[in-house]
């Protein structure tokens, strides 16, 4: 999850690298510090259906061991009872940008956002196709958040 977040944000930070002259420490924990309260964390709880496992395509983590990239085991996630995780951006108080986990919607018992530890049901409201991202709205405002400004 934290791999997720700061490649994301290297990638809004990549326009900021054509300038001539890099931004200053403090100018980058500046404007880190000015996103932090956009930065959600999405949890999809998955289940069996029909006796079938769940498959999650999107969802994959770098080994602490090897330092490679292996598929979420998706599986294992129901057994453990531990949601499928992903970073996601506050858009406005009740819509988040995040990655879609490619998981059929049979799979997903429920789907929440948090931030703190204040959390807040969702659901997708929209697929972004071509970009492989999805748009969850919460059933309400999550506290301390607030959304990016563009």
């Amino acid at each position: 999850m934290i791999g997720q977040s700061v490649f994301v944000l290297s990638l809004l930070l990549a326009p900021l690298a054509t300038d001539k002259e890099p931004l200053a420490p403090a100018e980058q924990i500046a404007l880190l510090d000015g996103l932090a309260p956009s930065l959600v964390r999405v949890e999809y709880t998955l289940q069996y259906d029909k006796g079938e496992p769940p498959r999650a395509r999107g969802s994959v983590e770098r080994c602490p061991n090897c330092g490679g990239y292996h598929y979420n085991d998706a599986d294992e996630m129901v057994r453990e009872e531990r949601p499928l995780e992903a970073c996601g951006f506050l858009l406005s108080p009740t819509q988040v940008l995040t990655a879609d986990p490619l998981v059929h919607p049979r799979f997903v018992k429920d789907t929440a956002v948090r931030f703190g530890n204040a959390s807040v049901k969702a659901k997708i409201s929209a697929y972004a196709a071509q970009q492989n991202a999805v748009f969850l709205e919460l059933s309400e405002p999550l506290p301390g958040t607030q959304p990016l400004a563009f």
